[in-house]
């Protein structure tokens, strides 16, 4: 084991001298071990460092939840732009797909998502993920989200973001072609594809004697379902 001696001593606390004959506990044992030590490398390889540079940033992002709308559209302004100014880092796409993801959590005005979408744009150009053939990554499809469903400005000349946004495009045919039929509470059947363009009922999974009470008290006015359950449910 070289630089790892408390393996040997794992190993004879759970393999004893006396139990030789015992080769498939060693074996199980050294399966054991050697998940273990692997886990520990990748979890370590995976840890961010963060510089003195990023470190202000980060904690400005874990604090941001706490903020109310007003301070937090203003920060995560400021955050857009700080990220942008930083030089060519190894975290700089992180700090950028990070801050994206969070921007929709809100509404912060277009100026504000822009300037986000502006720099994530930017470094994904200067540091672009390499990613699988024919599977955009995932930063280039938060950057598409912003394109197709905020209307942002993006980066429409990096094929990525193009597979990305096709992706996105393909996702959303899907969902319109998704359909289903359900009961209400009056025995009325509903169809998805007919209430296209419509507010869509309520669906539950607990039983009928439960949904209408609930319904009956709250006044709710739109037609609800409830799914019967079954005993091994």
């Amino acid at each position: 084991m070289g630089s790892y001696p408390q393996f040997s001593f794992v190993l004879r606390f759970f393999c004893p001298r006396q139990r030789r004959s015992s080769k498939p506990i060693l074996l199980l044992t050294l399966l054991i071990l050697l998940t273990f030590f692997l886990s520990f490398r990748i979890s370590a390889q995976n840890k961010i460092v963060w510089s003195d540079q990023e470190n202000p940033i980060v904690e400005q992002l874990h604090g941001l939840p706490k903020l109310d709308d007003t301070v937090r559209a203003r920060t995560t302004k400021d955050l857009a732009m700080q990220i942008r100014q930083l030089p060519i880092v190894p975290n700089k796409l992180k700090l950028a797909g990070a801050r994206a993801g969070l921007s929709t959590e809100g509404d912060f005005g277009r100026d504000t998502l822009q300037e986000v979408t502006t720099t994530l744009a930017l470094a994904l150009r200067e540091q672009p993920p390499a990613g699988k053939p024919g599977e955009p990554d995932p930063v280039y499809i938060e950057l598409a989200s912003l394109a197709r469903y905020e209307h942002m400005h993006g980066e429409s000349g990096i094929p990525q973001f193009a597979e990305a946004m096709a992706q996105l495009e393909a996702n959303d045919a899907d969902r319109q072609n998704a359909d289903f039929t359900l009961t209400d509470l009056q025995g009325k059947g509903w169809n998805l594809k007919d209430l296209r363009g419509n507010v869509v009922l309520a669906i539950s999974d607990e039983e009928t004697a439960k949904v209408a009470p609930f319904i009956n008290q709250r006044k709710i006015s739109y037609p609800g379902s409830a799914r019967p359950r079954t005993k091994s449910q």
